[in-house]
């Protein structure tokens, strides 16, 4: 139906139609060795009653059509049209009214009725598209007014109809389902070995090369004895109502998000291999949303499970998952069964977030991202770990200016558990607060810098308040083709946010240490790409006792990324850390990991990702921030992803 109003449309605008005659099967003049181009169109309209020719049979398309020409392919093209809008209608309002009273008939009869339904409803709504095309068929109504009057038309009445049916095509396309479906699909096949009986490591500290059964816990082992395949599949339901409360939801099922398999969303699992887990169903997210006003103040609230970020050395979730690419374990998002409150002032914005950040469970009982009350790594050294069960938080967001933008929170973060030892002992709850500011100074020049704190307390008593800052300031310059970023900062020892601040090596966020960073990147063609990164740190602080000297650390990588297709792209990784040891008569620590990458374009909504990671770790037991407890580690991991987004 579609096509054969574009046909009709076509053949009018192009001004080949002619006055109406006796139906043939064909037009004789119309060349058929070889086709004319239009000739498809032309018999497809003659069977739709569109076209029919002169009296002698001939359609004469080398002749100009005359206005009173037009105006009956006009009046033909209406006619057409609005008995087929008419017709489908009548038919749905039919077969909705048989269906509605019959609700107890046979079932094998109410779903016969219910796919005819379906089928014309989906006729119905392929003329969505029908908008702009009626209204210039409308348009050409008014342009052969006097033409169509002769004939005998009635073309006000025409006009009227053509704006009827262009109303209810509007809302047509308007009108959407109740509720939107979408998703994601994800199959990761991991294939880890060891090498010269050493176990590998990735930088997130899981063991490759492991085994199973017999094999469970032997020096090393090759892929075929230690691979895994885990599924998980994202199903997305949002609302579709354009007044009102919005809600939405994701439900997702697999057999990823378990202690052995990939562990949580924000657990290390430092020292697991992997393995299948069980298969788990639980929500990532759940909500309402809507706008409302108190005393004339309005704002913006969301109900149910929700994940909320604010900066990387305040409230950010690390992602230890560089095997497995997926946004909701990559977003950075920390999620509780709370509320979020957003307020506007003009271009400032305040959040308030408040909820329960435990037992956020899955069927099997398996938090989905648990936080510690030190950040989620349980670092630094000497503080020991403790879940967070509530928070408390609320941010301000402002420009400075044209050209620079503050950040500023404050965060409650509760336990119901206390810390038993350590130097916080007694502490249930951590007060993390500070801002960050950026600039752009023009020039291709911008500026960062940020200063937070994090004070240990039983309730509203002190417990930890020394060595707890948290610093840095960065520099950025960007060019056509290339960038760079130098930077300092300097994060104190019992610095204890819930962030994301980058790692060395397998020491994550790290603490107690300050020193020099930079970045670079540089497109040597629109294909080509290298990055690199260095860090150049020293403990703030001397860990090793009786050793005034302080260890320092010192981390490179290097990357090239090269799109070979627009379906093919290839990527080389190099990093390398080491942990100079201040003690004397102590080995250094060194890690090395090298990657390689291939991805594939499947389609527009699916990918394919393979990597190859070798790691190569050395004298790991003398370092006392990373938690590796064996003297080498050797080995490597082979990861294959196929994602699919629906």
């Amino acid at each position: 139906m579609k096509r054969t109003f574009k046909y009709a449309l076509i053949t009018v605008l192009g001004a080949a139609v002619v006055l109406p005659a006796l139906a043939q099967d064909n037009f004789p003049d119309v060349p058929t060795d070889p086709p004319h181009w239009a000739m498809k169109a032309l018999e497809e309209m003659k069977r739709e009653g569109i076209l029919v020719g002169y009296p002698d049979g001939l359609f004469r398309g080398g002749r100009p059509a005359s206005r009173y020409e037009l105006a009956v392919a006009v009046h033909a093209t209406y006619m057409k049209l609005k008995g087929m809008y008419d017709g489908l209608d009548s038919q749905v309002k039919a077969l909705t009214d048989k269906i509605n009273g019959m609700p107890g008939g046979n079932a094998d009869d109410l779903k016969a009725l219910r796919d005819q339904l379906t089928s014309l409803q989906n006729d119905v709504n392929g003329m969505k598209g029908w908008g702009d095309d009626i209204s210039k068929l409308k348009d050409m109504a008014s342009t052969f007014e006097k033409e169509l009057a002769s004939m005998g038309v009635d073309v006000e009445a025409m006009k009227k109809d053509l704006q009827d049916l262009a109303d209810r095509v509007g809302k047509l396309e308007k009108r959407k389902p109740a509720v939107d479906i979408s998703g994601d699909a994800n199959l990761l096949v991991l294939g880890g070995h060891g090498r010269s009986n050493n176990l590998g490591v990735t930088p997130g500290g899981r063991l490759t090369g492991v085994g199973r059964g017999s094999y469970f816990d032997a020096p090393s082992v090759g892929i075929n004895r230690d691979l895994s395949v885990f599924h998980e599949a994202a199903f997305t339901f949002k609302g579709t109502n354009e007044d009102g409360p919005k809600w939405h939801a994701t439900l997702v099922a697999g057999n990823m998000i378990t202690p052995g398999a990939l562990g949580s969303q924000s657990t290390r699992s430092l020292g697991a291999g992997f393995m299948e887990g069980s298969a788990d169903v639980y929500f990532q997210d759940f909500g309402v949303n809507f706008d409302t006003s108190i005393s004339g103040l309005g704002f913006s609230a969301e109900i149910g499970r929700l994940g909320y970020q604010i900066s990387p050395y305040l409230f950010k979730r690390p992602d230890y998952t560089d095997y497995f690419s997926n946004p909701r374990w990559d977003n950075g998002d920390w999620y509780l069964d709370g509320a979020l409150v957003r307020f506007k002032f003009g271009m400032a914005g305040v959040d308030v977030f408040a909820g329960r950040n435990s037992a956020r469970n899955t069927v099997n009982g398996i938090d989905i991202n648990p936080m510690g009350i030190f950040g989620s790594n349980s670092v630094p050294p000497g503080l020991p770990g403790s879940l967070i069960d509530q928070s408390l938080g609320i941010r301000v967001n402002a420009p400075l200016g044209e050209m620079g933008q503050i950040n500023l929170a404050y965060l409650w973060l509760d336990s119901n558990t206390k810390v038993g030892t350590g130097i916080a002992t007694g502490a249930n709850r951590n007060n993390v607060f500070g801002g960050d500011l950026r600039f752009n100074l023009g020039q291709n020049l911008n500026i960062a810098g940020g200063y937070s704190k994090t004070v240990l307390s039983n309730n509203t008593v002190r417990v930890l308040d020394n060595d707890n800052a948290a610093i840095f300031g960065n520099l950025g310059y960007t060019a056509g083709n290339w960038g760079a970023n130098v930077g300092w900062r300097r994060v104190e020892q019992n610095y204890s946010a819930p962030g994301d601040w980058g790692r060395m090596g397998t020491f994550w966020n790290p603490t107690n240490v300050e020193g020099l960073n930079a970045y670079v990147w540089l497109n040597l063609s629109p294909e080509f790409r290298l990055t690199g990164r260095g860090e150049f740190d020293r403990e703030v602080n001397a860990i090793d006792s009786g050793d005034p000297d302080r260890t320092k650390f010192n981390s490179y990588s290097v990357q090239a990324d090269y799109k070979l297709t627009t379906s093919w792209n290839l990527m080389a990784n190099y990093e390398y850390t080491m942990f100079d040891r201040a003690a004397s008569g102590v080995a250094d620590p060194k890690e090395n990991w090298f990657t390689v990458g291939l991805g594939y374009a499947l389609g527009a909504n699916a990918k394919l990702d393979i990597r190859y990671q070798v790691s190569d770790v050395k004298d790991a037991a003398n370092s006392i921030y990373t938690g590796l407890g064996a003297s080498r580690y050797r080995g490597g991991l082979l990861s294959t992803q196929v994602s699919i987004k629906f």
